[in-house]
């Protein structure tokens, strides 16, 4: 659920774009990327301007949703309207900066005019150090176990999901911020419904930049769903949401990660084979795919950022439109998603230690996850 946040960034988090727009390398390290502890901003008080009450003053907590490192969503009824929210409690005293709250607070408050990104509804804290923030309940569920419980599924109905993602993450940078997080436990659905809208979530490992000139320089993400240049060190832009799109593109279309597709890679071959740009469409699960859907899948995986797709690009495709993706079944790419999920679900009603051991489809990867705090 990514309760866990951090933006400690390398010379406060952005670079310099070199002129001319060359990307400069930095030192590149033979071992995976690891953990930067913060070094900045180590005041606990917590965000300014916070509202002081008690949750059940306004809402009843229910059934926990989800776990993180510093805290937990839990399902909360405002108890005047009687409406369903999500709320996600985080424990200040826990965050090695508190301000990290403040940040991903201001992110969700900016964001939240799209259809396709999470609504956000309240924020405060309470006098034992716990804050709170008030969501949308997204009742549908996650995107992967969806397409698996429906059955039923093509490439024109995977064309439309991805529409929805891609018209958020545009909006997404046109406000300077990069998600840096997209995997496919962050994409949920707002209901059951058959016309369910997408939803992205999470923005805890977010970054703001609204230089353009600037780029980020912090190795942090999700390992299977981080592009190249995030391995190898390099300043970044927000073309790396374009690269995890790619990655969720071909999972939607195949059932498999590209790079990773039976889940037991140790870590440093699925960093080589992501740097390498190393995957294929040679699985059974592409014999009936359109070779537009391939072709857009290779440009979007583009190991050069400055060769990606654009969002803009791939929202005008002939495929995305509904033009050229075929309707055939993807029965066998469904069932491959459906073994997965079913070998990594997790145990019901279970959270944490217990429920991590058996990862879900959308983590049999994901769970590498580079952090800075």
């Amino acid at each position: 659920m990514g309760c866990t946040t951090s933006s400690h960034e390398v010379n406060d988090g952005v670079e310099k774009a070199p002129k001319g727009g060359d990307m400069q390398s930095l030192p590149k390290s033979d071992s995976p990327p690891t953990n930067v502890p913060p070094t900045e901003n180590k005041d606990n008080s917590g965000p300014k301007h916070v509202e002081t009450r008690s949750a059940e003053s306004k809402y009843t907590l229910k059934e926990v949703l989800g776990k993180g490192r510093y805290g937990i969503v839990k399902v909360c009824i405002d108890n005047e309207t009687g409406i369903h929210y999500a709320c996600k409690l985080i424990d200040g005293k826990a965050m090695k900066s508190a301000s990290i709250i403040d940040d991903e607070v201001a992110k969700l408050q900016e964001v939240r005019e799209h259809p396709n990104v999470i609504q956000f509804y309240d924020f405060f804290k309470d006098n034992h150090g716990m804050f709170y923030i008030v969501m949308e309940l997204c009742k549908g569920g996650d995107l992967f176990s969806r397409i698996v419980e429906d059955g039923s599924y093509n490439e024109t109905s995977a064309a439309e999901l991805l529409k929805q993602l891609a018209s958020a993450l545009k909006y997404i940078h046109s406000l300077g911020i990069t998600h840096r997080d997209l995997k496919p436990e962050n994409i949920l659905l707002s209901d059951k419904g058959k016309n369910a809208q997408v939803k992205i979530v999470d923005f805890g490992l977010s970054k703001m930049v609204q230089d353009s000139t600037l780029m980020m320089t912090t190795v942090i993400g999700t390992w299977a769903y981080c592009a190249p240049e995030v391995f190898s060190n390099q300043p970044y832009d927000n073309t790396v949401d374009n690269w995890a799109l790619g990655i969720l593109m071909f999972i939607m279309l195949s059932g498999y990660h590209p790079f990773d597709p039976y889940g037991e890679l140790a870590d440093g071959e699925l960093i080589s084979r992501i740097s390498n740009d190393d995957f294929d469409f040679d699985e059974p699960e592409w014999e009936g795919i359109s070779d537009d859907a391939k072709f857009i899948i290779r440009r979007l995986l583009q190991k050069n950022p400055k060769k990606r797709m654009t969002l803009e690009a791939f929202l005008n495709t002939s495929w995305v439109l509904g033009d050229t993706s075929n309707t055939v079944d993807l029965t066998s790419s469904v069932k491959r998603m459906a073994s997965f999920s079913a070998r990594y679900r997790p145990i019901p009603g279970k959270v944490g230690d217990e429920a991590a051991k058996k990862p879900t489809l959308d983590t049999i990867v994901s769970e590498r996850r580079i952090s800075a705090d």
